[in-house]
């Protein structure tokens, strides 16, 4: 599968992605994100499920863990799993949004341990930066323009061993073409949906290899989170897809 843009499905492929505009829009949704997507908003339930997944995978590393949370809006997933990592970073394209991610750290006094920044994903290539151990896109894969070079530059900014972890809306979910008539509406920020097979295929070129939701574990922990995979798929559209970089054969320092 080569990186070209092509394989971005849906009819909002059609409509040409501007950062400027993906900025703009979430600028004007940070207010009110949190009462709508954060830890006690209606969306609670799924918010809480997917950072328990979070913890779990962090949990099921060998220490250090660094983690880069790309698109981390008001940063509560990096929030939620701070107790388990030992350094996280945050990314946006949105000004406000970076500001309340810093406001929620100091609040929890989290600053120490959590850095937010803005930093557009196409300034991933070059960035000089100690390995991460995991990559998140939570979410924010749809909102942007040349997401198979994200996902390259992100594989580049792994640890050997390091996962990557995405959850994607399903273009042919109901959800999926719901959310897209929205965008045409104006009522959604700027997205393209991606085909699960079209992911692979980015990250099996960018040098990842898809690997178990978690790791050596009891049957019943893994069979709950199969579970959970396979229930936010059927009713909320979201797969859950976990990429691993190459071990490091020999050699090399965490």
């Amino acid at each position: 599968m080569s990186n070209a843009q092509g394989p971005v499905t849906g009819s909002s492929a059609k409509a040409p992605m501007c950062a400027e505009h993906v900025a703009a829009a979430f600028d004007a949704l940070a207010p009110s994100w949190d009462m709508g997507h954060g830890p006690w908003s209606p969306r609670s339930l799924g918010f809480r499920l997917r950072a328990g997944l979070l913890r779990r995978i962090i949990q099921d590393r060998p220490a250090p863990c660094r983690v880069l949370d790309i698109g981390c809006g008001t940063g509560r997933y990096l929030l939620a799993a701070s107790a388990h990592l030992d350094q996280g970073v945050g990314i946006d394209i949105s000004h406000a949004m970076i500001e309340r991610a810093r406001r929620h750290a100091d609040a929890c006094d989290r600053a120490g341990r959590l850095h937010f920044e803005v930093r557009p994903v196409e300034r991933l290539a070059g960035w000089r930066h100690e390995p991460f151990h995991l990559v998140l896109f939570l979410g924010s894969l749809e909102h942007i323009a040349e997401p198979a070079r994200a996902i390259a530059d992100a594989a580049r900014l792994l640890h050997p061993g390091g996962l990557l972890l995405a959850i994607i809306l399903h273009p042919r979910h109901p959800l999926g073409r719901r959310a897209e008539r929205s965008v045409h509406r104006g009522t959604m920020p700027p997205l393209r949906l991606i085909a699960p097979e079209h992911l692979e295929g980015w990250a099996h070129s960018a040098g990842l290899a898809p690997a178990p939701l978690t790791g050596p574990e009891p049957v019943r922990r893994l069979s709950w989170w199969s579970v959970y995979a396979a229930l936010n798929m059927l009713l909320v559209g979201r797969r859950i897809l976990l990429f691993q970089r190459a071990p490091q054969i020999a050699g090399g320092a965490a």
